[in-house]
Order: structure tokens, then sequence, then C-alpha cells
């Protein structure tokens, strides 16, 4: 049971550093995934770096995908929460070419 507290606490951190913001409230809900909230500082414009990203309805591999993100697309944060699920963080994004939101792994953005 430590181990995975410590796990959590880990990926936490990571997630702080590679977003470059700072931590304001850090939970965790009944299915033991990590939610965060950061300070947020506008709208970060961020460039998919992968192709055949899917834009998922909720944070987690089994929400429905609302289509496809490619190489070089723009999206902006739609909010500040970071949602550790399914082994991923994502964000939830909005696409800008057609204003379409849902949530990325935010291993696919840049």
């Amino acid at each position: 049971m430590m181990r995975k507290k410590i796990r959590y606490i880990v990926m936490a951190l990571m997630c702080v550093i590679l977003t470059s913001s700072n931590i304001t409230v850090f939970a965790k809900n009944n299915n033991d995934s990590i939610i965060s909230t950061h300070d947020y500082y506008g709208n970060s414009i961020m460039t998919v770096i992968d192709s055949g990203v899917n834009l998922r309805a909720q944070a987690g591999l089994n929400y429905s995908s609302l289509g496809m993100l490619y190489y070089g697309e723009k999206v902006s944060l739609v909010e500040q929460t970071v949602v550790f699920n399914n082994g991923y963080y994502w964000r939830h994004v909005k696409r800008l070419s057609d204003g379409t939101t849902g949530w990325v792994a935010s291993i696919y953005l840049r």
C-alpha cells in the first residue's frame, strides 16, 4: 500500500514538472485516479506531436473518441485540470480548427 502511495506522489510531481506550473490542489478520486489542479496562466496553445491521436469525450481510454488529432494541429487548454487515468495524464483541450473540446493524453502535446 505504501508503494502505491509513493508511486502516485512521484507521478504527481512529474506532472508538475512537465507542465511547468504551480500545483494548488491535489486529490485522489474514488477510482484511484490522481486529479491535480494547477495555476492557470491564460490560454496555453499546444501542438499535437503525433498523428491519429484520439480526442476523447472524457479523460480515459474507455471513453468514446470525438475524432482524431493529427501532427501539427493546434489545441488550447480549456481548463487547468490534469487527470491521471489508464496510465496517462489527460488534458482538457479545444481544437482550434473547429472548436471541438475533449480530452487528450498529454504525452501527445507540446
